[in-house]
């Protein structure tokens, strides 16, 4: 019975901490959506990082491994700062990034990612 009782304690002292965790973490704004270590800035300062990133992507080679680089950054800056991007251009960040994150992704699907960020972060003269 003692050991039951105790284990039982400790299952509630466990749940405690984990629930005072996450009201600390509510409170100082820390949240699940935005991991620790993420890219947050004002919205004008995200928005012309995002821009300049992108800025000349088409003009480099389709097999330059810059071009994803800058694309895939772009794109990690709109998911980042989420709140100063509307719905769809967080869409087409988010399909990007997954895309970027497969291995052996072809070209054209790099292209295809590319353009997507670059409607993202209001690039319209982006072209594969």
């Amino acid at each position: 019975m003692r050991r039951t009782r105790g284990i039982g304690l400790a299952l509630a002292g466990a749940v405690l901490a984990a629930g005072a965790g996450y009201g600390v973490g509510v409170w100082t704004g820390e949240s699940a959506e935005r991991p620790s270590g993420a890219l947050t800035a004002s919205c004008e300062e995200a928005r012309r990082v995002a821009a300049s990133l992108m800025a000349g992507w088409w003009e480099l080679e389709a097999d330059d491994a810059r071009r994803m680089l800058r694309a895939r950054a772009a794109a990690l800056v709109v998911l980042d700062n989420a709140e100063c991007y509307p719905l769809e251009a967080r869409a087409h960040a988010q399909a990007a990034e997954r895309q970027f994150g497969q291995s052996g992704l072809p070209v054209p699907v790099q292209a295809a990612a590319g353009i997507s960020v670059c409607r993202a972060v209001g690039r319209e003269e982006c072209t594969s």
